[in-house]
């Protein structure tokens, strides 16, 4: 039986899932009126900054080590979100979407292969040929292609996956609001950075562009990223990668109630395929040993 500090993890890991479906529409309406890099750069900044207040003392006392590792660990996250948000503005189905990017939880032990030298079983080489079967059920949906909204979420799926490994590796060591607070920090920076060299930023902005603005900031950057890292503390990168799987359908449930989108005909099946891949990836295979 798993212990209650394992179940609470798992819990928590459940809890972003939610955050991060919401984040989607959160983001998705606040760009309505923010330029793209600046909402993401005050978004994750303020949302870093936050958490800095809450983790002072512990921030303070990270040695150089860490703090290298928190930072690399940010520029993954950046590479991901980047990907994410210009696929966010170009794609007309949010829940297929989410379903590509969700491929980072089975692309993850692979990274964690190449980069760590962590075994990959043959229930997740399984996997793959089965989400490469679910892709090419997405890339029919308008003749034989990816649209460009798909490539994008794809390069989510790869850096999200670095980015997996990464934090499951260094949130054991690293305290969790530090790491957590440093992660969106470089993300704002980097960001922010992009925004002055490509933006104009603007002078007013509507109170609801606020509101969907600071929804962002508190619930699905804030809360999220640091129930995350204290998640992934205690929960192994298997447990870790399993109810992420969650995130695509809590997207397309709120993509169905909040924009009237639906997935139907080949992209259901492409859809299907992935998450049963995703599933078949974490059961528990007796006999099938990994390499």
């Amino acid at each position: 039986m798993p212990s209650d500090r394992r179940l609470q993890a798992d819990g928590l890991l459940v809890l972003v899932t939610i955050l991060a479906a919401a984040g989607w529409f959160f983001s998705l309406y606040a760009l309505q009126s923010l330029p793209t890099m600046f909402f993401m750069g005050a978004r994750f900044l303020l949302g870093g900054l936050i958490l800095a207040c809450f983790g002072f003392r512990p921030l303070l006392s990270l040695g150089r080590r860490d703090l290298r590792r928190s930072v690399l660990t940010g520029i993954a996250m950046c590479a991901s979100m980047m990907f994410w948000v210009a696929g966010l503005l170009v794609s007309d189905n949010l829940g297929v979407g989410a379903f590509i990017c969700a491929l980072g939880n089975i692309v993850a032990p692979l990274f964690g292969r190449v980069l760590f030298r962590i075994p990959v079983s043959r229930a997740t080489w399984l996997a793959v040929g089965v989400a490469t079967a679910g892709l090419a059920c997405l890339s029919l949906k308008d003749g034989i292609g990816f649209s460009l909204a798909d490539l994008y979420f794809l390069g989510t799926a790869v850096t999200n996956s670095l980015y997996l490994n990464l934090n499951n590796r260094y949130a054991s060591r690293i305290p969790v609001m530090p790491l957590a607070a440093i992660q969106l920090m470089v993300v704002g920076l980097l960001s922010l950075a992009t925004s002055a060299a490509r933006e104009s930023w603007p002078t007013t902005v509507g109170m609801e562009a606020v509101g969907w603005f600071l929804a962002s900031v508190l619930i699905s950057t804030s809360l999220r990223f640091f129930l995350l890292v204290r998640g992934q503390k205690t929960a192994p990168i298997s447990h870790t990668a399993l109810i992420m799987n969650l995130e695509p359908v809590w997207t397309a449930l709120l993509a169905l109630i909040c924009l009237g989108t639906a997935i139907g005909g080949i992209q259901l099946a492409g859809c299907g395929l992935i998450f049963l891949a995703l599933v078949l990836h974490h059961l528990p295979w007796r006999g099938m040993r990994a390499f």
